[in-house]
């Protein structure tokens, strides 16, 4: 981009993008491509901030940052690489996976089959002075192909990075690995010819258990959220490994500090876990994250922090002390009302601005707050939920300081 285009991006960065394109630009700036620059970087601001304090990155579509990992997702996956690993991404896309696997990686040897995506991405590598990537614009469709990439034949691969397309033949959205492009189920074995080292981004849709089942070598599954919201399930494999698989629940926070919340278990853990279940709400109340959801943690997590589950099919927690790390909101207990007319009445009039959110509960939370008359906001929660003895009720509760 020249100088002109840089400053017209900067000015107009926080305007509205469609008003742009039929106002007149100045000389040298093509206004469609500044304009879908400003689209791309209001969308990278929080996603990738690296990335968004380097103005001259170009981005060739919207809907390449809006498949692309986070910045926060993409660093998560550094865990699974050594300093010394030569890596294969299959998959490159808008190489935000690439780039930052390359911060801790040897090298690494990237593939995206869209020219205008490769030659935006070559460009933005090359601007970013990364010297241990290097992209080829090739399409793979079996793993010999990667070998058109004369510098890989001498290489020694010791890990293949994929995340393949799930979009199906008629651009519906598909989840299962062997529905995916490419179909992972098929391919897996011939991936293990390059490497004994493969790991797998897919969608927060998978079934962990069917993940197990159709994959070879599974060493450990990872469920990944970024701010208690599940973005993807990694995958993670070495050849001829045989031991229990293990599967970890992390939720990534970037509030203020990035940190993440972590919580590892197996199937079998889960399965012989006992969970004890509450008499009474006490004084405090446990709400996992979306990581411990999804990766069905409902009686290990009961066990391991000695809470009491406030009813089978209700994966909300309680107890009268306050557990070290817990892997997800723990609130303060104020009082607990029986849902009923008295008690919707009640609660009505004591709390007219509360954070409503139901769990295993006849009436979803929008429904309840038009039911309780209420305004959505403030530091008051109400937690529907149903007891243990199949009672209904509304725990009032706050944020423990």
């Amino acid at each position: 981009m020249n100088q002109e285009s840089i400053r017209y991006i900067l000015e107009h960065e926080n305007d509205d993008v469609s008003k742009l394109l039929f106002a007149k630009a100045p000389e040298g700036v093509d206004v469609n491509s500044a304009a879908m620059i400003i689209q791309c970087r209001k969308k990278i601001k929080e996603k990738i901030p690296t990335w968004y304090r380097d103005v001259e990155l170009n981005y060739p579509s919207s809907l390449s940052v809006e498949q692309c990992s986070s910045e926060a997702t993409a660093r998560y996956k550094c865990k699974y690489i050594d300093k010394n690993d030569i890596v294969v991404d299959l998959t490159c896309g808008l190489g935000v996976d690439t780039f930052f696997i390359s911060q801790k990686a040897n090298k690494v040897f990237s593939f995206e089959r869209d020219s205008k995506l490769f030659e935006a991405v070559k460009s933005n590598f090359e601007h970013l002075n990364v010297s241990n990537i290097f992209v080829s614009n090739i399409d793979i469709q079996n793993v010999n192909d990667i070998y058109q990439n004369n510098a890989l034949k001498d290489e020694n691969v010791s890990l293949i990075y994929v995340d393949p397309a799930r979009r199906g033949n008629k651009s519906q959205r598909v989840y299962a690995f062997e529905d995916c492009s490419p179909n992972i189920t098929e391919a897996i074995n011939d991936y293990f010819k390059i490497s004994k080292r493969v790991l797998i981004k897919g969608s927060p849709m998978l079934d962990i258990s069917a993940i197990i089942r159709e994959l070879p070598y599974v060493k450990e599954i990872a469920v990944v959220a970024l701010n208690n919201e599940c973005k993807e399930i990694l995958t993670y494999l070495e050849y001829g490994y045989q031991g229990e698989v293990i599967i970890c629940a992390d939720n990534i926070i970037t509030k203020r500090e990035e940190r993440v919340s972590s919580f590892s278990s197996t199937i079998d853990k889960e399965s012989a876990a006992v969970v004890k279940f509450a008499d009474k709400i006490e004084g405090y109340l446990h709400i996992p994250n979306r990581a411990i959801l999804k990766a069905g943690f409902f009686k290990t997590v009961s066990e391991y922090f000695s809470l009491l589950k406030i009813a089978k099919s209700s994966h909300i927690y309680t107890s009268d002390i306050i557990p070290e790390n817990f892997p997800g909101r723990t609130l303060k207990v104020i009082e607990v009302i029986d849902f009923n007319k008295k008690g919707i009445k009640e609660v009505s009039q004591k709390y007219p601005k509360a954070n409503i959110a139901t769990y295993n509960f006849p009436i979803p939370a929008q429904e309840l707050s038009k039911r309780l008359k209420i305004e959505d906001g403030g530091n008051i929660f109400i937690i529907a939920s149903t007891l243990n003895d199949h009672s209904k009720v509304l725990i009032l509760s706050q944020e423990n300081n």
